[in-house]
């Protein structure tokens, strides 16, 4: 049996011989494992193990065999994987990594290194000179590079690492790594607001910022806080060193509590900053916009009431802005309404607007044109209304121009006449009314109200109306009617014109008289009792025609009832009657007289006659059986 070390291959392994075959030589064939490691000249054992059945030949010593490995591998050479690397300073260790080429070794690889280039070892790295091994049978190692993060602001730094003297192996390509250590460090100052924002309030809440730089300064920041007008900060600069650069610090915000009405806005605040550092100085920051909340009121605006005598011609009306503020202001103003005409009757204006400067305040006029005319009437009044502000609000929008009277007075007088087309007038003739009312002042009187209600007795359309009665001047109406036919005969009709005015009223009448009534009423028809009837009633009622008077009209009846020669008057005023208690039993004779509403009494009628007389019984029992 054959063993062998791990680089050779022979065949067979096994020989056998046999007492046939003892004497013939067996032959074995030896190769090389082709094991693809670099090994140079190098050598290999076969050994050789007999076993038997005989005795004499189990067990017994035969000679090994030496053979001589020529390697077919060339030697290796150890190089980086890469010439060069860059990164950022805050990226943590850069391995640098060395490769074995084309095929590993039997042997450990060695290789020297040295470090150079632009950085500081111990300030941007960490790594000295040294040597490096690929183990055996490996084919890459690492060569760590620890970068150090200094926060720095300052130029990319380069590392060097260069090979020489390997061992077991030759120097490959590329020798040289070089690694450039990019600078993350970037001068600046972090401004952050609370919240996301600074909000503070006049009088009220404060809010902060905070301030922090954003590498490490070679010498001492100064950050300078600069406020406007309407914000102030705590503290007003802020100190930074190589120490402190990354420790925050805060700074205090408030809103300057003024009196001016702002509504609710913004102020600014800005830094500079100041250093020995010629990276930081000069550097910009950036600023902090603060939103403040105005504890002032807007403005107010409010017109004044006026009053003026009409022949001052013009009257000022006066809007006034109370509270400073920092906009400009305005509003609307219309003039109407009220007890007063406009459009050139009691005056004359325009609607328009007045406007206030930011920071202006006081009062602003505009003009109303007041007309002097020459009527007596109460003082008069126009609205002042203020609307649409702006930059403002309104107080008092309502004012009251009072345009006071100068005139006296008109002094009015009214005089009415009648006449009619006979004297007394008659029935259903023409009645003329002659209204005069005179001014007898150097006042106009507008609006004055004459009236004449005709009367009773009088037909026709009366009088209703108002005039305008300039100073000194007469107006004259007629008033043409008729006397109706209710007018009373005899009588006299009073008509009254009156006047109203506000400065007083006055009336006169006027007075014809009507005809007489002389005619008398006709003769009554009698209609019953007649012809000498008999009547059994005590009472009997007594009729006769109605009599019609064309003018005054019947007014009663006089009814005369004679008995045995006495006679008795009644006077009733209708066609009818019956006595109040019996009359006695006989004859009789009646007539009647009719009288109208003048007096007069027609003739009297024809005799009418009738008798009374009672039955006499007598009542006897009557027994039946």
């Amino acid at each position: 049996s054959l063993t062998h070390t791990s680089r050779l291959s022979p065949s067979p392994l096994n020989l056998t011989f046999t007492p046939l075959n003892w004497n013939i030589a067996q032959t074995v064939t030896v190769s090389a494992v082709d094991d693809g490691l670099y090994q140079g000249l190098t050598s290999g054992l076969i050994t050789h193990t007999t076993t038997s059945t005989d005795p004499d030949y189990s067990g017994i010593a035969t000679a090994g065999v030496t053979v001589s490995i020529l390697d077919d591998e060339v030697q290796p050479s150890v190089q980086f994987s890469t010439a060069t690397s860059a990164a950022d300073e805050n990226s943590g260790p850069v391995n640098l990594t060395l490769t074995l080429a084309p095929n590993p070794s039997t042997q450990d690889v060695t290789v020297s290194y040295a470090v150079t280039g632009t950085a500081t070892a111990g300030v941007d790295f960490s790594l000295s000179g040294g040597t490096a091994i690929i183990r055996a049978g490996d084919t890459m190692t690492n060569i760590i590079l620890a970068v150090l993060d200094d926060f720095y602001n300052e130029p990319d730094e380069v590392v060097t690492v260069t090979l020489s003297a390997p061992g077991n192996a030759s120097l490959g390509t590329p020798v040289t790594r070089t690694h450039t250590i990019l600078d993350d460090d970037t001068p600046g100052v972090s401004v952050t607001q609370t919240g996301g924002s600074t909000d503070v309030a006049e009088g009220g809440p404060t809010d902060t910022y905070q301030v922090v730089l954003t590498s490490r300064p070679t010498g001492p920041v100064t950050v300078t806080v600069t406020t406007d007008a309407q914000t102030g900060a705590s503290p007003g600069s802020l100190t930074f060193d190589g120490l402190t650069w990354n420790t925050v610090q805060t700074v205090t915000v408030s809103a300057v509590d003024d009196a001016v009405y702002e509504s609710n806005h913004t102020g600014q605040i800005t830094h500079t900053v100041t250093s020995t550092d010629s990276d930081y100085h000069g550097i910009a920051a950036a600023g902090v916009t603060v939103n403040i909340t105005d504890n002032e009121s807007p403005p107010q605006l409010a017109v004044d009431d006026v009053t003026v005598d009409e022949a001052a011609g013009t009257a000022a009306v006066t809007v006034t802005l109370t509270g400073q503020s920092s906009f400009p202001a305005s509003v609307e103003y219309t003039v109407g309404g009220g007890t007063a005409t406009g459009g050139g009757v009691d005056y004359s204006a325009v609607n328009g607007s007045l406007s206030w400067l930011a920071g202006e305040t006081g009062g602003k006029s505009f003009t109303i044109t007041v007309v002097d005319d020459a009527l007596d009437e109460p003082d008069e009044t126009a609205n002042v209304s203020l609307s649409n502000p702006t930059g403002a609000a309104i107080s008092d929008g309502s004012g009251l121009l009072t345009i006071t009277d100068n005139d006296l007075p008109p002094m009015l007088v009214i005089t009415k006449t009648v006449s009619t087309a006979s004297t007394p007038a008659r029935h259903g003739e023409t009645v003329t009314y002659t209204i005069v009312v005179a001014n007898q002042s150097a006042t106009d009187a507008p609006d004055v109200s004459v009236v004449d209600n005709l009367p009773a007795g009088v037909s026709g359309t009366n009088l209703n109306q108002t005039v305008y009665i300039s100073a000194s001047q007469r107006l004259t109406f007629t008033l043409t009617a008729s006397v109706a036919g209710s007018a009373p005969y005899g009588g006299s009709i009073t008509n009254i014109a009156s006047f109203s005015h506000v400065s007083g009223s006055g009336q006169d009448s006027a007075v014809f008289t009507v005809e007489p009534d002389t005619a008398p009423p006709a003769i009554p028809t009698l209609i019953t009792p007649t012809g000498g009837i008999a009547l059994a009633n005590l009472r009997p009622t007594f009729d006769w025609d109605d009599v019609v008077d064309g003018e005054t009209g019947v007014v009663s009846y006089t009814l005369t009832l004679t008995h045995t020669g006495v006679s008795t008057g009644y006077t009733v005023t209708e066609s009818t009657f019956t006595p109040a208690a019996d009359l006695a039993e006989g004859d009789y004779t009646w007539t009647v007289q009719a009288f109208d509403a003048a007096g007069n009494g027609g003739p009297s009628s024809a005799e009418g006659s009738f008798r009374l007389s009672i039955p006499k019984y007598i009542f006897l029992p009557i027994v039946i059986k």
